[in-house]
C-alpha cells in the first residue's frame, strides 16, 4: 500500500518502507530486506543481494560458495573455504582440506578420506598404519 502527501511534501517513512530521494511516497520494502523509519532505500537481508535498481529492486538469496555479509552483493568466498546458500560468512576449511575461491565445499587432500559434509566434514588420513 503507499502512502500519499501533499505536493511538496517530502515522506517521512515509516521502518519496513521507504521513500526514494524527494518523493511524496512511502513504497514497502520487498521481501528480505528492512528499513528504518525515514529511509530513502531498503537494505537486503543478511545472505541476500540487491537485483535491480531504484525502486525496482528485490532481494536474491546468494548461491553456495558465495557471501553478502551486508546484504548488498554476493562475494566470492575465499579459497579454503565454503559457504551454503543464503550464508552471511564463510566457513574455513576443516584440516587436511581445501576448496577454491567460491566454493560451497571443500574437498579432502589425497591421501585423506571425507566424512560427512560442509561444516561437519573431517579428513582423517587413509594410509595404512604399520603393525607390530
Amino acid at each position: 500500500m503507499l502512502l500519499l502527501l501533499p505536493a511538496g511534501a517530502t515522506a517521512e517513512c515509516e521502518a519496513e518502507t521507504f521513500s526514494p530521494g524527494d518523493s511524496d511516497v512511502c513504497i514497502p520494502c520487498p521481501d528480505r530486506s528492512n528499513s528504518t523509519a525515514g529511509s530513502t532505500t531498503c537494505t537486503c537481508d543478511v545472505g541476500y543481494a540487491v537485483n535491480g535498481t531504484g525502486i525496482n529492486f528485490e532481494c536474491s538469496e546468494c548461491p553456495a560458495g558465495t557471501v553478502s555479509p551486508d546484504g548488498n552483493a554476493c562475494q566470492d568466498c575465499p579459497a579454503d573455504s565454503f559457504s551454503v546458500a543464503g550464508a552471511g560468512e564463510c566457513f574455513e576449511c576443516p584440516g587436511n582440506s581445501t576448496s577454491v575461491a567460491g566454493s560451497a565445499t571443500c574437498t579432502c587432500w589425497p591421501g585423506y578420506g571425507g566424512i560427512g559434509f560442509g561444516v561437519m566434514l573431517e579428513c582423517p588420513s587413509t594410509a595404512a598404519v604399520p603393525t607390530r
